[in-house]
């Protein structure tokens, strides 16, 4: 401990002292003490560095602590505000000096995370600062009130400010301990501030909190946090409010993208009508109300961040052509260049990865992939793409998790592009990189070094992406296909081809035709766990591949490869399921060929007209859904089958506890209670039950997880 140290922390014992004394007379020498040398640290900063930063955790923590007792608002509050504004103004200005610095950067990741945790849970410990957060603005405070409420804020700005240095990319924190106290109610004390639109002395802290979810929300594997507090719905109304400042809208648009980053996230986002609030914002913003207090770049970034985020929560077919070919035009390539060009790899906030991965989704759609291909600034972005590649895939720079993802974008993008043949000569003709991906392929620790970080469901393995490019470019390794044996004893083997995002209804499916003696089943339920000779090798021994067809399956690559595999390779017989009557397939997924269209009539009229079609197929006669055997109805439900029910589907097993529903019965008659009645509604009425039945566990639950809940329990009902 340095000199200095050790008299803060003489002085802090002295203080502590003073007050459980009532010595108020000694008060205003060891208050004028603490603040001189709060005021110095600037310059012990210069010397000591390291022992600094502790110095200003001590000081930090004990604050709130002093916060925390009734002496602090008896006597230093009531006689000596003055002298403690003075040294917070102090403070603050040397904390700024020191976060200017490089000194956060040269500390060991270790060290920062737990600094970080102690102050976290100094923060989550605190009275003083749980009191502040859940007064409402419209309170009337006394004097001494309004003071220590000063008081508090100034130190959790301070805190704030600490963390966010603390938090880089480079350091991973586990939040899941502050999502049932802290970061709930400091969302309540914005969403508070935000609503009633009451302008008070708080503008700073604001800025604070909110810039402080921003950098939290940048991991990914935060966002389940942040969605289990209500965070994508309560900044989704925050956008729409017309009185905001641009760092309020700026910093709140931040978070909603980070959330879009997260497939649960871009999917509770949706249902909240993101496109339609986004939109709107995005008119205002160009429009006459905020455009004159735009620069150039606060719009580029206001647009930037706007179509990105739609971009990765809706399918293709929900985005407007014409204003994603203007956003890939006027904006995306742009700042792609200028993002690669820039020594850190960021422009305005983004990570050139977070580019890619849009380009990457954009890519599925073979419109918008022409859109970037042939854009109209005459940029070569296959060039692009593949310089990215070989770059990124050099084995001494694997080892950075942002390299590692820029490089499983850059190589789905080429899967995107290798399914076309004006682009496949082009990539034929770069040995390098055909080379560079036999290695990718041939290598199995490449997917195990990216295996515990979060990545999109739509963005496929290392390995797997590779194999399929080769496939499409005909590698050398091209599996040779054998004949198709006849069926052995009678039996048929079927084909389900389908898009993990439509898990549930494929298994629905599954346990339907599984029950079919003249049919052997083949499905990958791994989530693309296969190579494509093992995937392949299945196909060409089915009889009939059934299609799930929807928007997922369009977007999906290892979809588009099965199809294309069975039906023009191979001229496989196929039967198309359109799982969305309202969905219209096109491009390379259209066809005129029959099918079925499951979501117009009940499951089970689908399911009988499905059996019809294939035995027509098969020239066999299949038996209808209602006479096979060993169907167990819901009323023949145990508590056993209800909780594998509710397994199945994804729910939060907490939930099965909660209703502890003992038969299909009980959970059928909810279901048609639940029909007729607003949902929103039951999650405020049974939150509150569900978090004091768990609350030792620290349990919440958010209106995402009781949305999946409800969703299923109406899929329960149009089945039966």
């Amino acid at each position: 401990m340095s000199e200095e140290f050790q008299q803060i922390h003489d002085l802090y014992e002295k203080l502590h002292e003073i007050l459980r004394t009532n010595q108020s007379f000694a008060l205003h020498d060891v208050l004028t003490d603490i603040s001189r040398l709060a005021t110095h640290l600037s310059l012990v900063f210069s010397s000591i560095p390291i022992d600094t930063v502790d110095i200003f955790e001590y000081i930090l923590k004990s604050c709130l602590e002093l916060l925390d007792t009734t002496e602090f608002i008896d006597i230093i509050v009531q006689h000596h505000s003055v002298l403690w504004t003075s040294f917070n103004g102090s403070l603050c200005k040397s904390l700024t000096h020191i976060y200017g610095s490089d000194i956060i950067d040269r500390m060991t990741i270790s060290a920062r995370q737990q600094m970080s945790y102690r102050l976290l849970d100094q923060l989550k410990l605190s009275k003083s600062l749980e009191a502040f957060l859940q007064t409402s603005v419209y309170s009337r405070l006394t004097f001494s009130e309004q003071k220590t409420r000063s008081f508090v804020g100034c130190i959790l700005i301070l805190i704030l400010r600490q963390l966010r240095v603390l938090k880089t990319n480079s350091i991973d924190l586990e939040l899941d301990k502050y999502q049932t106290n802290l970061f709930p109610r400091l969302f309540h004390f914005l969403n508070d501030y935000f609503v009633t639109n009451e302008r008070s002395q708080m503008d700073l802290l604001i800025h604070e909190i909110l810039s402080f979810f921003v950098v939290i929300s940048c991991s990914t594997k935060t966002i389940p946090i942040l969605i289990q507090i209500d965070c994508p719905q309560l900044c989704l109304q925050w956008l729409t409010l017309p009185y905001l400042s641009l760092d309020e809208y700026k910093f709140t648009l931040g978070i909603i993208c980070n959330i879009a980053r997260h497939d649960d996230g871009a999917a509770i986002l949706r249902y909240h009508k993101c496109r339609q609030i986004l939109n709107q914002f995005r008119n205002e913003i160009s429009g006459q109300i905020l455009a004159f207090i735009l620069d150039n770049e606060q719009n580029e970034y206001f647009t930037l961040t706007s179509f990105i985020t739609m971009v990765l929560c809706y399918q293709s077919n929900e985005l407007n052509n014409d204003s994603i070919r203007a956003f890939i035009n006027d904006y995306l390539i742009d700042a792609i260049l200028r993002t690669i060009y820039n020594g850190k790899l960021r422009y305005l906030g983004f990570h050139l990865v977070e580019f890619w991965i849009v380009v990457m989704k954009l890519c599925r759609d073979d419109y918008y992939m022409n859109c970037i291909l042939e854009n109209e600034k005459h940029i070569k972005m296959l060039q692009l793409i593949t310089g990215n590649f070989l770059y990124y895939s050099d084995l001494t720079r694997i080892n950075d998790l942002s390299n590692r993802l820029t490089l499983m974008a850059v190589i789905n993008i080429l899967w995107s592009i290798s399914f076309h043949p004006r682009y496949r000569k082009d990539l034929l003709e770069d040995l390098i990189v055909i080379e560079r991906l036999e290695t990718i392929r041939l290598n199995d620790q490449l997917d195990k070094v990216v295996l515990f970080d979060y990545t999109p469901r739509h963005m496929y393995s290392l390995k797997r992406a590779a194999d399929g490019v080769l496939h499409n470019l005909g590698s050398k390794t091209s599996i040779p296909i054998p004949p198709c044996f006849p069926p052995k004893n009678s039996v048929f083997s079927l084909r389900i081809s389908y898009s993990h995002d439509d898990m549930h209804f494929c298994r629905e499916l599954y346990d339907v035709l599984v029950k079919l003696p003249q049919l052997s089943i083949s499905i990958d339920f791994q989530n693309g766990k296969y190579l494509w000779n093992e995937v392949a090798q299945t196909i060409q021994q089915c009889h009939l591949v059934l299609l799930l067809v929807s928007p997922s399956f369009y977007q999906s690559l290892s979809c588009r490869q099965e199809f294309i595999y069975a039906t023009s390779t191979l001229k496989k017989s196929f039967i198309p399921i359109l799982i969305d009557a309202d969905y219209e397939a096109k491009g390379w997924l259209e066809t005129r060929v029959k099918h079925i269209c499951f979501g117009r009539e009940d499951f089970q009229t689908n399911c009988n007209q499905l059996l019809s079609l294939i035995g027509e197929q098969l020239s066999i006669e299949l038996p209808s859904v209602s006479s096979l055997r060993n169907s167990k109805n819901i009323q023949q439900w145990n508590s056993s089958d209800v909780q594998q029910w509710f397994e199945n589907h994804g729910i939060k097993s907490e939930l099965y506890e909660f209703y502890q529903f003992k038969s299909g019965h009980e959970l059928f008659l909810y279901a048609q209670a639940m029909s007729g009645y607003q949902w929103t509604k039951e999650y405020e009425r049974i939150r509150l039950r569900f978090e004091g039945k768990f609350q030792e566990q620290q349990q919440h639950l958010s209106s995402y997880e009781f949305l999946k809940f409800i969703n299923a329990l109406e899929h329960l009902i149009n089945k039966c």
